[in-house]
């Protein structure tokens, strides 16, 4: 296997437990050593005593972790979405490669500053869409660069996903356009929770395996039914520079779960995503093609990061494949207004203390209606 790649972690709570645990539990089997901690809050980790009896150094800052002259291969950052850049500039001034969590950042300028940031990377700057690591979209995007359904027409995509009370109370960011220090965050259902889906549709429409369409913003509406900063709706229709049109659904404010479901319309065939979570390529002639569940591989971007330290080959996601879901997401926040959506149609369901459901009547069917016909929804307030 060789050496081990040596691997520091930005934030252990929250998301970062994935990665943790992983460390922890599996590094010998990864091909990874665990060296370093970086999180002011790490002691509310359930596992911290751990960490400590393993002597993992932790620090509040990655300029710590560096000072103290730890050899770094591979940063993972699991931080919040304002910290990205930074944290990611820290480790490859370092000379370590790089695996942000998605989204890549809040602005377009930072999404700027990450491209020149990558430019100067002796090494990656891996961004952790975990689809599109996975061998799932690799196989697709492949037969998809090979001309196997013809050219695509048009994609769509839906995920309502509700989101009660304590989501947003779960940190001091959630929901909010920028922080109380002015760094961009721009969180939204669109560009956390359910950005693996608008960006899976760009990054399978890009040129190759490394980059993604980048999209031009034709129509966007977005809707606020939450006490929250930032809208928590969004239905967007996409050109590409392939020619393709997207439509992207998206909202935490409905009662019931539905998605991610997706259709893609190609010349000779159209790839879904259905209830079974299986991708489908159902031909005109009646032959179906599957390729099978993306979330088999949950931590795909972990295997992939290391195997790439350790080889000095290029990741299938970095900055470029990321961007162009950054690109769509400042676009919408620049250009289209937040609508409130009005009290009557607003519902609170007291599910638990302190822990309500807020969702709007009608959304749900609105969203729908509008992904199984190929439109914007019809949504009035």
């Amino acid at each position: 296997m060789g050496k081990p790649v040596k691997i520091a972690l930005a934030g252990i709570n929250g998301y970062g437990r994935n990665y943790l645990n992983q460390l922890l539990d599996n590094s010998e089997a990864l091909g990874a050593s665990f060296v370093g901690i970086v999180d002011p809050t790490a002691s509310l980790s359930l596992r911290y005593n751990e960490v400590v009896e393993r002597k993992i150094p932790v620090y509040d800052k990655a300029e710590g972790l560096y000072g103290d002259g730890i050899d770094v291969d591979l940063l993972i950052i699991a931080a919040p979405i304002h910290l990205h850049l930074p944290i990611s500039a820290v480790g490859v001034e370092n000379g370590s490669n790089v695996l942000t969590e998605k989204p890549l950042c809040g602005a377009w300028e930072e999404a700027e500053r990450f491209l020149e940031l990558e430019k100067k990377s002796d090494g990656f700057i891996a961004v952790g869409y975990n689809w599109s690591f996975t061998s799932v979209i690799q196989t697709l995007k492949k037969d998809i660069l090979k001309g196997k359904f013809g050219a695509p027409k048009r994609m769509r995509s839906v995920t309502l996903w509700p989101r009660k009370a304590s989501y947003y109370q779960r940190n001091n960011w959630a929901g909010r356009i920028k922080t109380d220090d002015g760094a961009w965050v721009l969180d939204s259902p669109a560009n956390n929770a359910t950005a693996h889906y608008l960006h899976n549709m760009l990054y399978l429409l890009g040129d190759s395996v490394t980059t993604s369409a980048m999209p031009e913003l034709l129509d966007g509406r977005l809707w606020r039914a939450k006490k929250t900063e930032n809208y928590d709706s969004a239905a967007v229709r996409l050109g590409t520079d392939k020619g393709a049109e997207v439509f992207f659904f998206t909202t935490h404010s409905v009662k019931d779960k539905y998605g991610p479901v997706f259709q893609f319309e190609f010349e000779d065939a159209d790839i879904v995503l259905g209830d079974d979570s299986e991708i489908k390529a159902r031909f005109k002639d009646g032959s179906v093609l599957n390729y099978g569940n993306p979330g088999v591989e949950p931590l795909k971007k972990l295997t992939h990061c290391i195997q790439s330290a350790k080889s000095g080959e290029p990741v299938v996601c970095g900055v470029e494949a990321a961007s162009a879901q950054t690109s769509c997401i400042y676009a919408l926040q620049e250009s289209v207004p937040i609508i409130d959506i009005p009290g009557e149609k607003v519902v609170v369901d007291e599910l638990e203390e302190g822990n309500n459901l807020t969702w709007a009547r009608g959304l749900y069917e609105s969203f729908k209606d509008a992904y199984e016909n190929w439109r914007m929804p019809q949504y009035d307030v």
